[in-house]
């Protein structure tokens, strides 16, 4: 649905949500636990970092989802 436009084809899906995925993970890693480690929370970078995070991990589930759907 949200991706339908695109006329990507399964494999292409898989490997995009794969990138989205691999994005999400390097957010939370350099941003979230960045700042958690080093003990220097920024307040709005911190909460910039959880909402990248949670949105490229669920345009990457939707991606997996249509795929499952289309096939």
């Amino acid at each position: 649905m949200l991706f339908s436009h695109f006329k990507l084809n399964p494999t292409q899906r898989k490997e995009l949500s794969k990138s989205f995925f691999n994005l999400g993970n390097f957010f939370f890693s350099t941003i979230l636990l960045g700042q958690v480690v080093l003990h220097n929370l920024d307040i709005p970078l911190f909460l910039f970092g959880a909402i990248s995070f949670v949105i490229l991990y669920s345009l990457a589930t939707i991606l997996l989802k249509e795929e499952r759907i289309s096939l």
